[in-house]
């Protein structure tokens, strides 16, 4: 099974809890830990904007109101407007980034999603061949709207970043493999979305009887997803088993080695004191021919 594409890093502009920020993402297991409103969750709702999409977004927490879209911006003091980015280097071979995102206005609960790469040709995108950071997204320690750092990067040889509809920007991502459904579709959006949400901490999966039905057994296209999605965790366990397996032998390997080791060490301790022994014996017999020698010629001298 391939390891790519895979999310490589989580970037943030102006997001409130995370300000300008740059998260790498492990590509086995990736943990968020962290006090009560330090903004754990939304990093599951940044995720869940960027692949979804502002028009089916839903938070993935319930508090004592819906988080809005807008409401995950960073206020900024003095304007009436103000502005964030999220997004993430999509990672689709080794070392080769594409970037997919979302801005956000504080005028609106709509996003717009983009794209970077480093050429002009949509349908065969050209990555980068390093990962885009928050920094390359900043001019002059300001936060630009869309249209306005769309020129500015392009003026600045950092790439091209383009923005598109819904629509159009999740049948790119299908059709460039970032996506493995065809989230054009708008049952499996929403469960898409909701599948997003139940992997947050958070409340944002309802499990009562009727949901769950609903959602496991509501249109084909949601069978479809959950026959890839138990696949997957059949594949999960096959890896966690297969990698016991391995590290059992890897320790019995260890185990034989310094065994051999030991037994190594202590034979030529025995072939030294063996040596040592044969020269002592040696040299004790010879000492006491020479003296049984000395012995016999006396004896024979006295005849």
């Amino acid at each position: 099974m391939s390891n790519y594409p895979r999310i490589f890093s989580l970037s943030t502009i102006g997001i409130k809890q995370h300000f300008n920020a740059d998260y790498l993402i492990h590509p086995y297991r990736t943990d968020f830990s962290g006090e009560s409103g330090s903004g754990k969750s939304m990093v599951s709702d940044m995720i869940q904007l960027i692949l979804v999409g502002s028009g089916d977004f839903a938070s993935s927490t319930k508090g004592n109101k819906p988080r809005e879209v807008k409401g995950m911006l960073l206020p900024n003091k003095g304007k009436s407007t103000f502005r964030g980015y999220t997004f993430m280097n999509i990672e689709i071979k080794p070392n080769q980034y594409l970037v997919i995102g979302a801005y956000i206005e504080s005028t609106s609960n709509q996003s717009q999603l983009f794209i970077m790469q480093r050429g002009y040709d949509w349908d065969e995108p050209l990555p980068f061949n390093t990962p885009v950071y928050n920094r390359h997204l900043i001019f002059d320690d300001k936060i630009f709207p869309l249209n306005d750092i769309t020129s500015k990067i392009e003026d600045s040889g950092n790439g091209i970043l383009k923005r598109f509809k819904r629509s159009e920007y999740h049948q790119k991502l299908y059709d460039i493999g970032i996506l493995s459904y065809d989230l054009t579709k708008k049952d499996i959006l929403r469960s898409y979305g909701s599948i997003l949400r139940s992997f947050s901490r958070g409340k944002g999966f309802d499990v009562d009887s009727y949901s769950l039905k609903n959602f496991l057994f509501g249109s084909e296209d949601q069978n479809s997803i959950k026959s890839k999605y138990e696949n997957e965790i059949r594949n999960i366990n096959t890896d966690f088993h297969d990698h016991k397996r391995y590290s059992d032998e890897i320790n019995l390997i260890k185990e034989k080695r310094s065994s051999i080791k030991d037994v190594v060490k202590r034979y030529s301790s025995f072939i030294k004191l063996f040596k040592d022994y044969s020269r002592t014996k040696f040299a004790y017999w010879n000492s006491q021919k020479e003296e049984a020698d000395k012995e016999l010629v006396r004896l024979n001298q006295k005849h």
